[in-house]
């Protein structure tokens, strides 16, 4: 892969670059790849280094750190190591981790692509559907209201100096009802 078409795969431009940072060696521990998957150790702020791979064939990525982006940091900074400098990594087994990873992708089930339009009744009932799923919102933050409701009035009506006395889980309480209610900014 050329370097633009990793920052292709990066879910935004800030991320890339922190990537482009740790395309580094000095920063792994470990590159080894085979015909499959590449893989590192990065090291991190932690005393472990992050386990990063990456499946060249199908493009998937894995990594150990806690990062929500996908690809993360890790795995956009292998692909470019990867790009770059091939030679520096060590072609080898798949170490066990790296292993499991890709077993369990292959044993994953495969989508399937749906190649055929919906027809009309397939249409009506996924609206149907929706429409059920949204009147049963609806009434979920209906009875949410009601019941936030009628709690505003009993805390006026004991007056607002009372709940100084509740605990703190009264309110996480309060607060569960209302998340369930579908009503969580209230």
């Amino acid at each position: 892969m050329t370097p633009e078409e990793i920052e292709a795969l990066s879910p935004n431009p800030s991320n890339f670059s922190r990537g482009k940072k740790l395309a580094n060696q000095s920063k792994w521990s470990l590159l080894a790849m085979n015909e499959e998957v590449i893989w590192g150790l990065c090291k991190g702020s932690g005393t472990n280094p992050y386990k990063v791979q990456v499946d060249i064939g199908n493009i998937a990525y894995k990594c150990s750190c806690p990062s929500r982006q996908f690809p993360c940091k890790h795995s956009l900074a292998l692909l470019l190591l990867h790009a770059k400098d091939k030679p520096s990594f060590k072609e080898k087994e798949q170490d066990d981790w790296v292993k499991e990873w890709v077993d369990k992708r292959k044993k994953a089930p495969t989508k399937k692509v749906k190649t055929e339009p919906d027809s009309e009744e397939d249409l009506v009932k996924k609206k149907q559907a929706q429409e059920k799923t949204a009147n049963k919102r609806k009434e979920q933050m209906r009875l949410g209201i009601v019941e936030l409701k009628v709690w505003l009035e009993d805390v006026m009506r004991l007056g607002l100096a009372e709940l100084k006395n509740e605990p703190y889980d009264y309110f996480l309480e309060r607060g569960a009802r209302l998340q369930d209610a579908k009503l969580p900014v209230l």
